[in-house]
């Protein structure tokens, strides 16, 4: 009686139809213009949007070794994102810049280190700018500021708010992922024209519903440089498919066409880092060092396994960083 069992059993009958399985550089290059257009597909085939990104800035405030501007940037048609861009004082003329996404919590505010910036266990964009890189922190649609009206009343404070916008999503054909994925594309778009930022050396990061949201906006847009994931690379039959995630996490018919690893495909020769807690109660290590050992091989096909890393951290599911951020910098500064 236990639908659990059932399901799995359903996905063990069920071979995918594009696995990564390239032994040679050229046959990885002819499966990406296979595999990349499907997953557009997947996540709700959205129009790309173009044109210069409409901003007006909220707020500003100068800091020791930064500048911290709070943006409304208009990313997607009809609906309007929040954003801090966070530029350190000392930092090249035009060099590298980095989109940072949280997953689900109190806001996009924890990646800045709060509002007075003193710091956050979630500080992660806070860390970048402060290790002499750009930062945007996006804040994601469904958390935030960016909830529907009733979930703000009833919790002023912050939190995330995604079930009925992702379901609503779903009904009409499209993911929440989707749309997610377009307003972080178009955030890379803002980034790209600013005076400072090299459009050639961009980077993102996020843990949780932030590393859902790097990880497969990287395997589709090719301008990113390079990705640290926290708390979400895995495989989805031991993490999205098993354990009890929100409805933001699914993407109709994925398992029929990859298994997560797979995507690395779409990221690679690209540089890639992927960090987890040993303990993680939704993010399992077991099928997280699966998922790692696949990637290596991916990124051997590509001849390139130096672009690749990974650290285990001692803890659940939380930010580290430790190794990630300067991974990501020296990446960035190659």
């Amino acid at each position: 009686m236990d639908p659990l069992v059932f399901f799995q059993r359903e996905y063990d009958k069920i071979a995918p139809a594009l696995p990564f399985v390239a032994k040679t550089i050229e046959e990885a290059v002819a499966w990406q213009k296979k595999a990349r257009p499907q997953l557009r597909r997947l996540l709700g085939d959205f129009p790309r949007v173009t044109g210069p990104v409409g901003s007006r800035v909220l707020e500003e405030r100068g800091f020791s070794d930064y500048h911290r501007t709070k943006l409304s940037l208009e990313l997607y048609p009809g609906l309007t994102a929040i954003a801090y861009y966070l530029l350190p004082k000392n930092r090249p003329k035009k060099g590298p810049a980095i989109l940072a996404v949280p997953g689900h919590g109190k806001s996009v505010e924890d990646l800045i280190g709060g509002p007075d910036g003193k710091g956050d266990p979630l500080d992660y964009a806070l860390q970048c700018a402060k290790a002499g890189i750009p930062t945007l922190a996006l804040e994601q649609i469904a958390f935030g500021e960016r909830r529907h009206a009733q979930a703000i009343r009833e919790n002023p404070e912050g939190g995330t708010a995604c079930i009925v916008p992702a379901g609503a999503a779903l009904m009409l054909g499209r993911t929440l992922m989707g749309y997610r994925i377009v307003e972080t594309r178009r955030a890379l778009d803002w980034l790209s024209a600013r005076p400072e930022v090299d459009p050639k050396r961009l980077a993102m990061t996020g843990i949780s519903g932030g590393g859902q949201v790097t990880f497969h906006t990287a395997a589709l847009d090719p301008r990113i440089k390079a990705i640290l994931v926290s708390g979400y690379f895995n495989t989805y039959r031991g993490s999205v498919y098993s354990i009890y995630h929100c409805t933001d996490n699914f993407i109709p018919g994925i398992i029929r066409w990859f298994e997560m690893p797979d995507l690395v495909g779409l990221i690679a020769p690209r540089a890639a880092f992927f960090e987890q807690g040993d303990k993680d109660p939704i993010f399992p290590v077991e099928t997280f060092r699966f998922a790692v050992e696949k990637a290596q091989r991916i990124y051997k096909v590509f001849g390139v396994p130096e672009r690749t890393g990974s650290a285990i951290f001692p803890g659940e599911h939380e930010w580290n960083g430790k190794e990630g951020i300067p991974w990501l910098v020296r990446m960035l500064r190659e």
